[in-house]
C-alpha cells in the first residue's frame, strides 16, 4: 500500500480490489488462524465508500518513515516503565528472535508468548492476550 500511495490512481485500483474476498484473504490472511474475512471487509469499507476516508488512508500510508521507527527505537533502552510485549507465537510475519530482541531492548520489559496465535492474537486468543493486559494495567 505504501508504493501504491504515490500514486491516488494506483492506490484506488489497490484499495478497489479489496472489494473481492478472495483478493482480501490474500491480503489478511496469514493474521489469524481463524477466518477473518468478515472482519476485514469491515476495516476496508469506509475507504472504499468515502473518498475522505479513502484519501486520508493514502496520506497516511505516504508518511510512514523508517527514519522515524528508527529514531524510537534508539530511545526505548531508556524507557523504565512495565512493559508488556505480548507475542503471537504462530506469528507468519514477526518471528519470535525479534520479540526476544525488543524484550532484551527495554529494561522493565517482559515477553509472554501466546500459543495458539498468529499476528492478531487479539482474534486468535482474546482471553490470554485480555489475562495478560490486565496484569500490566494492575502493575501501571
Amino acid at each position: 500500500m505504501i508504493l501504491a500511495a504515490k500514486s491516488k490512481a494506483t492506490f484506488k485500483a489497490v484499495a478497489q480490489a479489496m472489494r473481492v474476498p478472495a483478493a482480501r484473504k490474500r491480503a489478511f490472511d496469514g493474521l489469524a488462524h481463524s477466518n477473518i474475512d468478515d472482519l476485514t471487509e469491515l476495516w476496508v469499507r469506509p475507504g472504499l465508500s468515502d473518498p475522505a476516508i479513502a484519501e486520508d488512508l493514502r496520506q497516511f500510508s505516504l508518511s510512514l518513515r523508517t527514519e522515524v521507527t528508527t529514531g524510537v527505537a534508539a530511545r526505548l533502552p531508556e524507557f523504565d516503565k512495565p512493559t508488556l510485549i505480548a507475542w503471537s507465537g504462530d506469528d507468519a510475519f514477526f518471528e519470535l528472535a525479534d520479540g526476544e530482541k525488543l524484550a532484551a531492548t527495554i529494561p522493565n520489559a517482559r515477553l509472554e508468548v501466546i500459543d495458539g496465535a498468529r499476528t492478531f492474537s487479539m482474534v486468535d486468543q482474546p482471553d490470554r492476550l485480555a489475562d495478560l493486559l490486565s496484569t500490566i494495567a494492575v502493575r501501571a
